[in-house]
């Protein structure tokens, strides 16, 4: 893929950024307090800040909107929809358990699989460059798991 600054991408890759940033807040802050509260209710804390964030911004922009309808698309986006409360909470299962820092390498995976879903459905071809980051970004997770000791008792 290939970026250029001068078309205007420089504001969604911000706004990139701004997710990237605020999403690592959230898996962090929720491993501090998720001893002191459930995940159903950090859940419903991260949901009421998206959509009053989401609400703001469409107001701002002055969005046209339609009443739910029974129709295919308002049922996709009813699954889509939990499908972001499942992930929620398996993310705030996974922090419980997991350090931050394995946890974020591990949801990083999640970009394997919308490569591999664009290849998939999309007929995206997959680039040597995207094989080189896929291998990273299995190599970052795998690495925290590999025991040091066991390594220099094989070289010995």
């Amino acid at each position: 893929y290939s970026f250029d600054f001068s078309t205007g991408n420089s504001v969604y890759a911000l706004l990139a950024l701004i997710a990237g940033f605020g999403t690592a807040v959230w898996n962090t802050f929720s491993k501090k307090v998720s001893d002191r509260y459930s995940s159903l209710q950090l859940n419903l804390v991260d949901f009421i800040l998206f959509f009053a964030g989401a609400l703001v911004i469409s107001l701002l922009l002055a969005e046209q909107w339609t009443a739910p309808s029974f129709s295919p698309i308002w049922i996709a986006n009813m699954i889509f929809g939990l499908l972001f409360i499942l992930t929620g909470q398996l993310v705030i299962y996974g922090f419980n358990r997991l350090d931050a820092q394995i946890g974020s390498l591990v949801m990083l995976i999640e970009v394997l699989f919308g490569v591999l879903l664009g290849f998939l459905f999309f007929k995206e071809i997959i680039s040597i460059y995207t094989f080189l980051g896929g291998a990273l970004v299995i190599f970052a997770i795998v690495l925290p798991e590999i025991k040091l000791e066991s390594i220099s008792k094989r070289l010995t």
